[in-house]
């Protein structure tokens, strides 16, 4: 997949402002947007996991179901999903969250590679923002379920919650990796596995509940097992499955002993 660079319009009105950050899956733009003025983020997945039509298809439903969540503190707003002539190039567009000083980028992932654990207190005042954000999207559409909680979808702004010096918490990217994971964990593709970057020695694998691995239903209470792994991870700065070769096998009966 070609990434474009600094000063490339996307859709034309789209300019990039920087390097692209890549994940294991998806790929952000920040841009200005040069109809509305003002920066956002363009949002999407490297062109192999949307490869096929219903994929493509499935993507374009989640962002809009995303659309459909609105505003609210404690969440990353989806503006608007863009998709080229073509139908093969999908984008959405999000709030843009400004990342604080000194860290790679806005994400709680940022924060706690740098080796940071936080006092019980902070990650009560995190989990309770995480809490907020996911219990408005369940209100508006019942039955939601994220379905990738992790540091990575965690965003901190530079703002601050009300009379505190807590900065304010958003989660992002609602439904969007199950798009493909879900279908590759059910039908026991090694892709699920890496489709991950397994470089990343704190992967979303780890954050998976145990009835996705083996292809259970799963609802509210996956995204509450996820929650309490990433708790976990800020407390104690270690993560309930660990190992330096670990395989979807091994997580399967390391989950089912926590």
């Amino acid at each position: 997949m070609p990434y474009f660079s600094p000063g490339t319009r996307i859709f034309g009105n789209y300019e990039i402002d920087s390097m692209p950050l890549k994940g294991s899956m998806g790929v952000v733009y920040l841009c200005e947007d040069l109809q509305n003025h003002h920066p956002i983020a363009l949002k999407t997945f490297r062109s192999k996991y949307l490869a096929d039509r219903d994929t493509r298809e499935e993507f374009i439903n989640e962002g809009i179901r995303w659309m459909n969540l609105g505003r609210h503190p404690n969440i990353v707003s989806c503006y608007k999903v863009e998709r080229g002539s073509d139908g093969t190039e999908i984008y959405l567009l999000l709030e843009l969250i400004s990342k604080q000083d000194g860290m790679k980028d806005a994400s709680l992932r940022s924060m706690l590679s740098s080796g940071k654990t936080f006092s019980p207190e902070l990650v009560l005042l995190f989990g309770l923002q995480i809490t907020r954000g996911m219990g408005y999207a369940t209100r508006i559409i019942p039955g939601l379920v994220h379905r990738d909680l992790k540091p990575e979808n965690i965003l901190i702004g530079k703002d601050k919650l009300p009379g505190s010096d807590c900065c304010r918490l958003r989660v992002t990217d609602f439904g969007l990796a199950s798009v493909i994971t879900d279908r590759l964990i059910e039908k026991n593709s090694d892709d699920a596995t890496s489709a991950y970057d397994q470089s990343n020695p704190s992967g979303p694998i780890f954050y998976i509940a145990p009835e996705r691995w083996n292809g259970d239903d799963y609802d509210l209470r996956s995204d509450v097992y996820s929650l309490g792994c990433i708790m976990l991870e800020m407390v104690t700065g270690k993560l309930p499955v660990n190992s330096p070769n670990i395989d979807k096998d091994e997580i399967k009966g390391t989950v089912q002993k926590i």
